[in-house]
């Protein structure tokens, strides 16, 4: 199987990279949140002065509303994920770097930030996975090994998340600041706690 030339990845990646996210403060109320995310269809990435707080997923939202927390009440800092991985935009060259991280994002989620730590913009596993099917249907025939690049890491994805959530051991990741990224489901037998519970403690 043939490599992929590494300029022209970088020329693809740059397209994936959403330049516009949806930002709110710390104190946005999460029922304005919620709004703001339904009209422009993004993840809410919490930021104040350049500093990076946070996010808020969709998956998040239907958590919360099965909780019946108060909508016009809390303020997105109190619910939103602390734990975001972030991703140098001086690395965009790397693909293998983007791909291990994007995978290991428990919100399928990167922020992409240039070498102060400022958010430039976002990477979500779908747009990856729409890169990589746009560029396979354009390009099919002669591009037959980057399809079965494509299913191997589909494969590889789900046999490790498939691992991962099977295993009899707690699995854990954190950050380099010591927080929780992800929580195995074995949580719940072991200390008889959701992985949410812990993820939302950090």
């Amino acid at each position: 199987m043939q490599a992929i030339p590494q300029l022209l990845w970088i020329k693809c990646l740059e397209s994936i990279i959403d330049f516009s996210p949806l930002t709110v403060e710390p104190e946005t109320l999460l029922l304005d949140a919620i709004a703001l995310m339904s009209q422009q269809g993004k993840i809410a990435v919490v930021t104040s002065s350049a500093r990076i707080f946070g996010c808020l997923t969709e998956k998040d939202i239907v958590r919360l509303l099965a909780s019946e927390i108060d909508l016009k009440n809390t303020k997105i800092s109190q619910v939103m994920h602390p734990a975001t991985m972030t991703f140098k935009q001086s690395q965009l060259e790397n693909l293998a770097i983007l791909l291990t991280q994007l995978r290991q994002s428990p919100l399928g989620l990167l922020l992409v930030v240039d070498e102060q730590e400022r958010l430039i913009g976002t990477i979500t596993k779908e747009s990856s996975y729409q890169l990589l099917d746009s560029d396979l249907n354009q390009q099919q025939p002669a591009n037959s090994d980057r399809q079965v690049t494509l299913e191997a890491l589909r494969n590889s994805e789900e046999r490790f998340r498939h691992l991962v959530e099977t295993s009899s051991d707690l699995i854990w990741e954190v950050d380099k600041n010591g927080l929780y990224t992800y929580v195995s489901p074995k949580i719940r037998d072991i200390l008889g706690y959701e992985p949410e519970e812990i993820l939302e403690d950090v």
